[in-house]
């Protein structure tokens, strides 16, 4: 089952790069608010597709459900946009190492604290290690970078990627 588990995470990661990069090409063309819309909405088009066809948990029940829960939407609309905006100008790879280390110093301190009803998982010496290895790793991925970004910039303001 774990091994199961992790190949789900790595698929999980193709689609999200993938989804990025589509995201970020139909941004080049709409801009990256609308593609966001059009993410999201084809989005649910489709979550609703696979309700009507029968692939479904149970009832949908919005009763009792706090207010807060509903935020993660807006989140993914912020994500989706923003990554929309940056792809073109730093590159799939930067985003994904620099998301990916968000990612994982958000991810310790909620397992360390337990948030959101999640079991508590001590942030232990090697899982520290681990996080600062990717943010090495990240760090050297932008000294090759740092020195196209004025230039990227200047692409990204005029909204268009040569």
């Amino acid at each position: 089952m774990f091994i199961f588990l992790i190949l789900i995470a790595c698929i999980n990661g193709i689609l999200l790069s993938n989804n990025y990069l589509i995201n970020a090409s139909l941004g080049t063309k709409v801009g990256s608010l609308k593609s966001s819309f059009i993410n999201h909405l084809v989005g649910a088009l489709f979550a609703f597709t696979l309700l009507l066809i029968g692939i479904h948990t149970g009832n949908l029940s919005l009763n009792n459900i706090p207010l807060y829960l509903f935020i993660g939407g807006m989140l993914g609309i912020i994500a989706v946009f923003l990554g929309n905006y940056a792809i073109p100008i730093i590159g799939a790879m930067t985003l994904n190492i620099l998301l990916i280390s968000g990612q994982l110093i958000t991810s310790a301190i909620i397992d360390h604290i337990g948030f959101m009803s999640t079991e508590a998982i001590e942030l232990t010496p090697l899982r520290i290690a681990g996080i600062i290895f990717i943010i090495l790793g990240a760090f050297l991925v932008l000294l090759k970078k740092q020195k196209n970004i004025p230039a990227m910039l200047e692409v990204g303001k005029q909204g268009t990627v040569s």
